[in-house]
Formats: C-alpha cells, structure tokens, sequence
C-alpha cells in the first residue's frame, strides 16, 4: 500500500466521521425542533385534520436544518481537504483531533439551539437584533440574570456529556 493509498484511506475515514456527526446533529436538531413545539405550540401536535401541514412543516424545516449544519460543518471539511495536500504526518494529526472538533461543532450547535429555546421563551421571537444587546446594556447584570432564571449548570453539564458521549 503505498502512501497515496493510505491518505485516501485517512481521508475516506475523515468523511464518514463527518457524515457520522452530521446524522447526530440532524437528530439533535429534530429533538430541538420537537422539543420546541411541545413546549411552545402544544395544541398543534393534536393535528386537527392538517396531519398534511405538519409534515410540510417538518419537511422545510429539515432542509433549513440540513443548510445550516452544513454551512457549520463546512470549514471543518475545506481543512480536511487541505490536509490531504499536506504530507501523510499531517494528515494523520488533523484525523487525531477530528472527533473533538466535529463533537465541539455538535456542542457549539447545541448551544445555541438550547439558547434560542430559552430566549424564545422570554422574548416570543428566535434570536434577532435584540439578542446582541447584552453588550450595550449593564453585560454583567444580564450574565446574573441569566445565572438565575436558566438552567446554565443543566445546560452546561448536559453539553459537556454530549461532548463526551460524541467524541
């Protein structure tokens, strides 16, 4: 096997843990968006006759997903392949970190969801301009109240077992 062979081998490796850590972040993301609606919108779980709508729903809803992890994962996959440029030693050093950079993608994804979660609570909206204005009010009376009224340690220990579990 000379040393072509062995990169490809690397790099086929490096792709099927990409693909790997792309199926738990859709599954994540269909928990997510699960989770929301149930908290949030109960009475549409019921259907009442838009069984219809609901799968359409899910449907635009899985391909928005799809986009966004793929844009998250995507400079993770442009360095892989310039790894594979680089002599074998290199390449077997970026496949060593791959498990903790990809788990750390699924955290930093996580995160947020749970965020949005959270902030859709107080604010009945997603993310938006607002969610930027921790730094122009008093920042550390909003990181107490956040402190206080969310489960940060939960949450916290909930994404460290994650990155465990995943890496």
């Amino acid at each position: 096997m000379n040393q072509y062979d062995n990169k490809k081998n690397l790099f086929v490796r490096s792709l099927l843990l990409f693909l790997f850590a792309f199926s738990i972040a859709i599954g994540i993301f269909f928990i997510a968006r699960l989770t929301f609606q149930i908290s949030y919108f109960p009475e549409a779980i019921t259907f009442n006759g838009y069984l219809n709508d609901f799968f359409e729903a899910y449907w635009v809803g899985f391909r928005f997903d799809v986009k966004t992890i793929a844009i998250t994962f995507f400079l993770p996959i442009v360095v892989l392949y310039f790894f594979t440029l680089l002599p074998k030693y290199f390449l077997l050093h970026y496949f060593h970190i791959l498990p903790s950079l990809l788990a750390g993608t699924l955290v930093l994804l996580t995160t947020v969801l749970m965020s949005n979660f959270y902030y859709y609570r107080f604010y009945q909206s997603h993310f938006d301009v607002i969610a930027f204005g921790i730094f122009d009010d008093d920042t550390e009376l909003v990181l107490l109240t956040i402190w206080q009224d969310y489960p940060v340690i939960v949450g916290a220990f909930a994404l460290l077992t994650l990155f465990v579990i995943v890496r």
